[in-house]
C-alpha cells in the first residue's frame, strides 16, 4: 500500500506536516520533516547532477544557476506578501515591519540570493532551510569530485561523513553551535549515499521502518510524561541533548528504506504538481498564517478550530493561485535558459 504513495504525494505530506508544526503546539514532528526533506534533496540532486548537468557545457554554473531560477521568484513574492499582509494586519507601514529586522547589509544580501539568512534572519522564518539548501548546493559539486576520485571508497568516505556531521546535528542544539550547513549536513549525506549504493529496500523493510516509526511516535504521544515533556514542552534531555534532536534523527533514518522506494516510484502529472506545489506551500503558509495567528492563536484550542479550518484551506488556495501564476511560468523560463 505504501508503495502507491507518489515522491510528490509524499512531499505535499511532509510539507503539511511543515504546515501544522508551525500552527499549533501539538505537532512536533515539523522539524523531522525538514530533515526527511534533507535526505530527499541529497538523493534528487546529486542524481541531478550527476545525470543531468554533468552533460552541459558548464555543468557548475548551470546547476547553480539553475537553482537560483528555481528557488527565488516563489522566495521574493512570498517575502513581499508576507509584509504587505503583516503591514495591513498589524496597521504598520512597510518601514516599520522591515526595521523590526534591524536589517544590515547581510540581511539584503541573504534576501536577494538567500544566502546568510540563518545569519541574518528571515522575513519568512520557514526560508531558514532555503539557505542551508543553498549550502548544500555550492557543496554538491565537491562531493561528486570526491567520489569519482574515490569510487572504490566513496561509501566508506559518506558513511563516516554522515557518523561525523551527526555529531554536529546533535550537539548543536546543547553548544549553542551557529546554525549552518554543517549542523544538517548528515541528512544531505544519507540522501547522496542512498543515491550512490544504488539501495533499494524491499518491501517488508519498508513496511517495517514505518511501521515502528509510526509506533514511536503515537508511543511519545500516549505517555503522559513524554507529552509534556517532549510533546508540549520539549525539555527532556538525555545526556544533556534534547530528546526531540535525537527523536527526530533516529526517526529521519528509520524513514530510508521508505524513501529508497519512494523516489523510485512512478510519478503522475499530478503527483509531480504536488511536488512543485509543496515548495510554494512550505512558503506562503506563514503569509495566510499571519492574520489568523494574530486574530485567533490566542483562543483556546475548540474556539480557534473553524478559523484554523479556514487558514488551512486559504492556504492551500493561495498556494495553488501562487503556483500557476507564478511558478509553472518561471518553471517553463528556467528549463528555456538552462537547457
Amino acid at each position: 500500500m505504501l508503495d502507491k504513495i507518489g515522491p510528490g504525494t509524499f512531499r505535499y505530506f511532509l510539507c503539511f506536516v511543515v504546515v501544522l508544526f508551525h500552527s499549533t503546539n501539538l505537532i512536533a514532528i515539523g522539524e523531522l520533516a525538514v530533515h526527511v526533506f534533507f535526505i530527499l534533496s541529497g538523493y534528487w540532486v546529486m542524481k541531478m547532477y550527476k545525470e543531468k548537468y554533468m552533460d552541459f557545457k558548464h555543468p557548475l554554473t548551470s546547476f547553480w544557476f539553475s537553482r537560483l531560477l528555481r528557488l527565488l521568484p516563489i522566495f521574493y513574492v512570498t517575502n513581499i506578501l508576507l509584509v504587505l499582509v503583516s503591514c495591513l494586519v498589524m496597521n504598520i507601514t512597510p518601514t516599520a515591519f522591515i526595521d523590526s529586522f534591524k536589517p544590515s547589509i547581510g540581511f539584503l544580501f541573504s534576501h536577494i540570493f538567500i544566502l546568510g539568512l540563518t545569519q541574518t534572519g528571515q522575513i519568512n522564518p520557514p526560508s531558514w532551510s532555503l539557505d542551508i539548501e543553498m549550502q548544500f548546493y555550492i557543496l554538491v559539486p565537491v562531493f561528486f569530485w570526491i567520489i569519482s576520485k574515490n569510487k572504490k571508497r566513496s561509501m566508506l568516505l559518506l558513511v563516516t561523513g554522515i557518523l561525523f556531521f551527526s555529531g554536529f546535528y546533535m550537539l548543536h542544539e546543547s553548544w549553542n553551535l551557529i546554525p549552518s550547513v554543517a549542523n544538517y549536513l548528515c541528512f544531505f549525506l544519507a540522501g547522496v549515499a542512498l543515491y550512490e549504493s544504488g539501495y533499494h529496500a524491499s518491501e517488508k523493510v519498508s513496511n517495517l521502518t514505518v511501521l515502528i516509526s509510526v509506533f514511536f511516535v503515537i508511543l511519545t504521544y500516549s505517555i503522559p510524561t513524554l507529552f509534556e515533556n517532549v510533546i508540549l514542552n520539549n525539555a527532556l534531555r538525555i545526556n544533556g541533548i534534547l530528546f526531540r534532536i535525537i527523536f527526530d534523527y533516529v526517526l529521519a533514518f528509520l524513514m530510508i528504506p521508505f524513501i529508497s522506494r519512494n523516489v523510485r516510484t512512478k510519478s503522475t502529472r499530478w503527483d509531480r504538481d504536488l511536488a512543485n506545489l509543496s515548495y510554494v506551500t512550505y512558503l506562503f503558509h506563514r503569509v495566510s498564517m499571519v492574520p489568523w495567528a494574530y486574530y485567533y492563536a490566542h483562543l483556546p484550542l475548540w474556539d480557534r478550530m473553524p478559523s484554523f479550518i479556514i487558514y488551512l484551506v486559504a492556504t492551500f488556495i493561495g498556494s495553488i493561485i501562487i503556483y500557476y501564476i507564478v511558478d509553472i511560468p518561471f518553471e517553463r523560463l528556467r528549463k528555456k535558459i538552462v537547457s
